[in-house]
């Protein structure tokens, strides 16, 4: 059978796999902001987190923004979608 994987089933296969035995699995995401890589990130450690796997997550953005600095660049992100979303119809 050919079943499509959606990339969370196909990360969390891979990280949950029988060779993970060995130590930990490091996964990098990369993409724009605002492209869904710290939701995907959430996403598998919960789905690990339930089949007993420990994980962790950690934003590049954590080690030099603060909490309102990154508020006010997903805000910016936010209104430039919103913007652009407008102007396409």
């Amino acid at each position: 059978m050919n079943e499509e994987l959606s990339l969370r089933d196909a990360v969390v296969d891979l990280a949950s796999g029988p060779g993970q035995t060995r130590g930990p699995l490091v996964l990098g995401l990369c993409g724009g902001q605002g492209s869904g890589k710290s939701t995907l990130a959430a996403a598998v450690a919960d789905d690990l987190a339930r089949r007993g796997i420990p994980a962790a997550t950690l934003s590049l953005d954590d080690l030099y923004l603060t909490l309102a600095e990154r508020t006010r660049l997903y805000q910016v992100f936010v209104d430039a979608r919103k913007r652009f979303e407008a102007s396409a119809v």
